[in-house]
Parts: C-alpha cells; structure tokens; sequence
C-alpha cells in the first residue's frame, strides 16, 4: 500500500517551483532549492508581506514590508528619477549640443584653413630667400604640433594675414585670431632657460609671431596709441633677446632654426657714402653734450646716444644687398635696456631716436604688411607727449614719413 503522506507540512509560503515539485521550500529569498538548481526563485518578485500574512476580523490580508525592502525599492525609484531627469536634461539641452558640435566642426574647417594658409602664404611674408622659407613653412609648423601655444600663435597670424588680404572678409578673420590669441593667454607657451632645445625654439617662434601681431595691433588700432603700447612693443623684443642669452639659447644658431640667424650683420662693409641720418648724428650728439637750451642728464644722454649709434648701424645694414629684410628690428632689439625705461617714463630726449625710427620702419612697410601703418602711430604719439622746445629735433624724420622720403638716402653735401 503507498503512503501518500508527506514527509514535511504543507507551507503557504513555498516558491511555486517548490510547490510544483512537492518538496519542501525554506522560504528563503531565493529559496535554497532554486539556488541549488541555478533557476529562478518566485519568491525574489514576491513581497515577504504576502508570505507573512495574517487574516484580519474582517479575514482579509494584511501586508507590510520589511523596513530594508522598503528602503531598497526608495533608492530604485530614486535612482530611476535621477536617471531620468537626467535624459531631460539632455533633451533640453539638444539644440545646444547640436549647435555646439556644429560650431566646432566649422571652427575645425577654419584651422585647417589658416594653417594651410599659413605654410602656403602667410609664412613667405616673413621670409625671405629658400632657407628661410624651408622654416617658415616645414620646420616651424612641425615644432607646433608638440605645442600647443605655438600653434595658436600661428593661426592667429595667418588669420589676420587673411583678413589684410580680403578686407571683405576682415570681421570674420578677426575673431578667428582673437580665438587663437585667447587660447594662447590660456595655454601659454612654457619656457625655463634649463628647458630643452625644442622648448627653448618653440617660445623664440611664439616670441617673433607675438611681436608682429604687436605690431599690427598698434598699426590698425583706430585712435591714438599710448607710451605703454609701444614700451610692452619693445619689451617682447627685449624678451626674445632674453631667450638668446640663455644657456639653452646659445645653442638655437645651430639647431632647427639655424637659418633664422644668419642675417650678414656682422659682416657690413663700410658704406662708400654717407647717409643723410649718419650726417645728421652730430647734431643729434649736441643733446648729449649739453650744447643747446634743453636740459639733459648725462646718464640720460649717454643712453640716447648708444640708442642712435644702433640706430645708424641698423640703417647702414639696410642700404646694403643683405637677404634678411627683417634687419629693420635690429635697433629694439639691441638698444639698452635703460633706453626702454626712458621711453616708458616718456623722457623727451629718448623720443628723438624712437621718431627717426619710425621713419625707417615707415620705408619698410610696404615690405611687411603687419606694420603698415605704424610709423605713423608713432609719430603721432611723440608729436602729441613731446614738449614744443624738443620739437625742432623731430622736424626732419616727419618730413620724410609725411613725404614719403627714404631715411636711408644718401647724404649731399
């Protein structure tokens, strides 16, 4: 006879695997059945309320859910709300996105351009014979893609080199520069005279392309500019000289950039005549000595005559068939640093050299389209600081940017 008893008590609160197989369920959640056999448990999707159950007076159940349970569906929900909100917010945001993602591919484009505009156009303005241009246009690209200061630099330069090009299009070349100038206020460009090679090359390039757009800054501004526009002009020169008197800056005249030191300077020969500036260095002299009505410190005039002593080896070096038309910034680049100080401090004596120079640079512009414009400023700017006596020594170098007369001329006597 079969015994049809079972081997445990009936339970309400088995899993339905366990009931379907007549076994006895632990209530477990999983149960420790349905572990064993690696399935699904009913109980995990069953609140514990419903396996606790008690009948009421009126004999309906009751549940209530352990505090741990209830505590872990809360975070559930609330992890699903922030979840979503956050898809909200995305969605929100959508035409944002979408415009931001436009606007940076067509910023994309617009580099692409200037550094192709740069290495095809823009770097032949700035150079001159084949060695020259081999850096301008292979090796200083080439340094840039491991700065990325350097790099801003020159789409900000080829930018506004289009925007002299296609004065239609300006606006639009101007911003683009200003984005490249910000970015380089942001990234800089890191120096250390115990840096390497390559990062001394990377800021003497950034130094040079920071001084043209000084440069064309002061040439294009629309009012008149002031004594603090053309000191930090000047400074930027004096720290590229900076640079070169680094022990890491020793070494640049060798390295990738070699070409962009050979200028011939040192090698003038002595002009068979003389020019109209040098002729006029005696009369400049007087001020220094002392021999006119105006009053000047000997140390004040001892530093404004090296300053014009540069300044007629600068003009010599330019009536001579040398290749680097970039000798014209051989004068900011050598004057004393005290000669700096007197031009910021606006000295009336130091101004006299600054407008002569002018002048030059004025006879050079048509060589270099960043500058177009600049003796003029300058000019301005001391005939407005410089007090009536000290006028008469300026009269020549006006005439000449007024008149459009080379300052290199020959002198007739």
């Amino acid at each position: 006879m079969v015994n049809n008893r079972l081997g445990h008590s009936k339970s309400r609160l088995g899993c339905v695997r366990c009931k379907k197989r007549h076994v006895k369920c632990d209530g477990k959640r999983p149960c420790s059945n349905c572990v064993k056999h690696e399935v699904p448990c009913s109980l995990i999707s069953v609140p514990i309320g419903l396996q606790a159950s008690e009948r009421g007076s009126s004999g309906s159940p009751r549940t209530r859910e352990e505090p741990s349970i209830q505590q872990a569906k809360f975070t559930r929900i609330r992890n699903l709300i922030q979840s979503l909100s956050g898809e909200i917010n995305l969605l929100d945001e959508d035409q944002n996105t979408t415009w931001d993602h436009s606007t940076c591919h067509e910023q994309n484009l617009q580099d692409l351009r200037l550094m192709h505009h740069f290495t095809t156009s823009a770097a032949l303005t700035v150079a001159d014979g084949p060695s020259l241009r081999e850096a301008w246009q292979v090796t200083i690209p080439e340094l840039s893609f491991s700065c990325d200061g350097l790099r801003h630099d020159i789409l900000a330069f080829a930018a506004l080199h289009r925007g002299h090009l296609f004065p239609a299009e300006k606006d639009v070349w101007i911003v683009a520069a200003q984005r490249h100038l910000t970015a380089v206020s942001v990234t800089r460009v890191p120096y250390s005279g115990r840096g390497s090679t390559e990062d001394a090359d990377c800021y003497f390039v950034h130094t040079l392309l920071k001084f043209s757009m000084e440069i064309y800054r002061i040439a294009q501004s629309p009012g008149p500019v002031s004594v603090s526009d053309v000191s930090q002009f000047f400074t930027t020169l004096h720290e590229l000289r900076s640079v070169l008197l680094s022990d890491v800056g020793q070494g640049l005249g060798k390295g990738a950039l070699a070409s962009l030191f050979d200028t011939g300077i040192e090698s003038l020969s002595p002009l068979s005549e003389e020019l109209e500036l040098t002729s006029r260095l005696p009369q400049l002299e007087n001020l220094r000595r002392g021999d006119t009505d105006l009053q000047v410190a000997v140390i004040v005039s001892k530093v404004c005559l090296a300053a014009l002593e540069i300044l007629d080896m600068t003009c010599r070096s330019m009536v001579t068939p040398l290749k680097n038309r970039g000798l014209v910034w051989y004068w900011p680049f050598f004057f004393p640093v005290d000669f700096l100080h007197l031009l910021s401090v606006e000295e009336p004596v130091s101004c006299v050299p600054l407008v002569h120079y002018a002048a030059l640079v004025r006879v050079m512009e048509e060589d270099f389209w960043y500058c177009q414009g600049w003796g003029s400023k300058i000019c301005s700017l001391v005939a407005h600081i410089l007090p009536d006596p000290w006028k008469v020594w300026i009269e020549w170098p006006l005439q000449c940017i007024e008149q459009g007369i080379d300052i290199r001329k020959i002198h007739k006597i």
